[in-house]
């Protein structure tokens, strides 16, 4: 399409001189065919100009369980992939609000936060507490000895609860169950890695100490632990219908299946490549798991993969369905209650998203946030 018209340009400018009818021997009739060719050759000219402004936009690892699609064909002049939540309106179905875990180093103080997802301002302070304790007070009023507090580390959100999952004590870990509207105390329940099931009748903390999972009830804390080891992992996480659960082992990822609140399955343990451990699976709307993948040697930023469901029990198929890149190396990640939506913290403070195959910017480095969801 390009060549056509860079041959016509060719013999025409052939003929260029003091006066087109002097240079070429023509007569008015040929120097008026002539203007007329330059003049259409302009046109052509601006045609592929406009062309050319059409680019190719990376599109984010589409998360939502649509169909995949690594590129998207967008007229810049026009359109967006990239929007930010700093826009007065949020993409259709994402929430409202959100919810996290900031530590103020400076005011010494942790707190858990509803944020609201237009403003990024605080819609109200849930709960508060000291980063450090003093345990020895010096004559003057100042501090001897400081010591570690008892802070919210991650956070999990259904319908009408809030779970924090607590550091640093005791060895065994320990999580508090919040009532979501009011922020009141409901349960102190053992072990950390709090998660939610949708349903609500069941909860999932991590016992630090012997390296295991604990299964309670919502209504009382009852419950006991279940036979799968948790080896090093720490990570724990309910599908959106409660039917399967993903946790870590040593460095990999297994899928637990359960029916009528009882574990009646497990299946293999899904490991990554040599030198890397899989950490913090969310399930997406497909049922896929995604998971953060990290170096063991600590270096180099977090990789998300996307683990593909066929493969959970165990039957043949291809295990990464997808990778994509969150921009630094991630603390903390939940999908909303549709599935569709990611919402992630990285190690600086920054809070993103991604869904639909959009993606945008919650809150700016060096906000304090260490964990967040919806």
């Amino acid at each position: 399409m390009r060549n056509r018209p860079l041959r016509r340009l060719l013999a025409v400018v052939v003929c260029v001189g003091t006066s087109l009818a002097t240079a070429c021997g023509s007569s008015s009739e040929e120097v008026a065919q002539l203007e007329s060719a330059i003049a259409e050759l302009e046109t052509q000219v601006s045609v592929l100009s406009a062309e050319s402004s059409t680019t190719l936009a990376e599109d984010p690892s589409e998360l939502d369980g649509e169909s995949p699609s690594t590129t998207t064909v967008a007229d810049t002049s026009t359109s967006a992939v990239v929007t930010s939540t700093t826009a007065p309106e949020l993409p259709a179905g994402m929430p409202g609000q959100w919810y996290a875990v900031r530590h103020d180093m400076d005011a010494n103080v942790a707190s858990v936060e509803e944020i609201d997802g237009s403003t990024g301002s605080t819609a109200r302070t849930i709960r508060s507490s000291e980063i450090l304790a003093c345990l020895d007070d010096a004559p003057d009023g100042s501090c001897l000895v400081y010591a570690d507090a008892w802070v919210p580390l991650t956070i999990d959100v259904s319908e009408d609860l809030i779970g924090l999952g607590m550091c640093c004590e005791p060895v065994i870990g320990s999580s508090l169950l919040l009532n979501r509207a009011s922020g009141e105390e409901l349960l102190y329940l053992n072990g950390s890695e709090i998660a939610l099931r949708p349903a609500e009748n069941w909860l999932v903390t991590v016992d630090y100490a012997v390296g295991g999972y604990y299964l309670k009830s919502v209504a009382d804390g009852s419950g006991s632990t279940f036979p799968v080891a948790a080896g090093e992992g720490e990570g724990v996480a309910w599908s959106r219908d409660g039917s399967l659960l993903a946790f870590e082992t040593d460095a990999g990822i297994t899928i637990g299946f359960f029916e009528a609140g009882e574990l009646i399955d497990v299946g293999p343990e899904l490991v990554p490549p040599a030198g890397y451990r899989w950490t913090k699976p969310v399930f997406q709307l497909s049922g896929n798991v995604v998971v953060a993948q990290d170096a063991l040697d600590g270096s180099g930023p977090s990789q998300g993969v996307v683990l593909d469901r066929s493969v959970f029990a165990g039957m043949a198929g291809t295990l990464v369905a997808g990778e994509f890149g969150y921009g630094g190396t991630i603390t903390h990640q939940d999908y909303d209650e549709s599935g569709r939506f990611l919402i992630y913290v990285l190690d600086d403070g920054r809070v993103l998203w991604q869904g639909t195959g959009l993606t945008g910017e919650l809150a700016p480095a060096g906000s304090g946030f260490v964990a967040a969801a919806w």
